[in-house]
Order: C-alpha cells, then structure tokens, then sequence
C-alpha cells in the first residue's frame, strides 16, 4: 500500500530532499510550505501520516498541531527539525501528542524507520 503522508517544511531544500527520499522507499509525498496549506491539504486529503517541522512561518508548530489534531485527530504526527529535543515546542507537542522527535541532524534513514514504526508497530512480549 502506498502511504499518503504530509510533510510540513518552510524550507524548500527540505521539502525537495526528504520528500525524494520518502518518495524513493515507496511513499506518497505532499509537501507544503506553512501552516494555512497543510491545513487545506488535511481537509481535502485523507492522510496516513504527517511530518511536520516545529518552527514555521507564521502559525507555530504547536498552533499547527493542536489545528490539525482538530482536523484529523487519527492521523499520527511526527516531528522533524533542527530543534532539539530539549526545545520547549518540541517538548509541548510530544505532550499533545505527536508521536515521535526526529531531529534534522540524524540521518533519513532514521526518519523513514519511525514512519516505518508507525505503520508497522514492533511488538513486544
């Protein structure tokens, strides 16, 4: 099955390269710049994931999570940027709920293995 997933960046040499890269181990890949698209792309699309980076233009990663949450609470999110984990915004939106920090930093293949675990939890005994 070909995974729908959204992926929220305001920097274009981002968007282009994790998007090809997704794109590349089997991913249907929407990118959008900031927060007013990836909201309009949530409501016309049924999405299994997105990606979103936490500092944007505009509407801030927390605003843009606790929007989307609204608009599609089943769709699980995962966090993607520079920040660190220490962030406070990163902290906030793990505490509403987004599933995992991956930070810009670590390699794509980390990113591809958490969409990988979204999809396909590991079990434990």
């Amino acid at each position: 099955m070909n995974r729908k997933i959204l992926f929220v960046d305001d920097d274009l040499d981002s968007r282009m390269i994790v998007a090809d890269y997704l794109r590349n181990h089997g991913y249907n890949v929407l990118t959008v710049e900031d927060a007013e698209d990836a909201l309009r792309v949530t409501e016309e699309n049924d999405m299994d994931a997105m990606i979103l980076d936490v500092t944007l233009f505009g509407m801030d990663g927390p605003q843009l999570f606790e929007e989307l949450q609204r608009i599609a609470p089943d769709v699980p999110v995962l966090l993607y940027s520079g920040a660190t984990e220490k962030d406070a915004k990163v902290r906030r939106m793990l505490s509403m709920g987004a599933r995992q920090f991956i930070s810009k930093n670590q390699p794509l293949d980390d990113l591809a293995q958490a969409l990988q675990s979204l999809f396909h939890p590991v079990e434990r005994s």
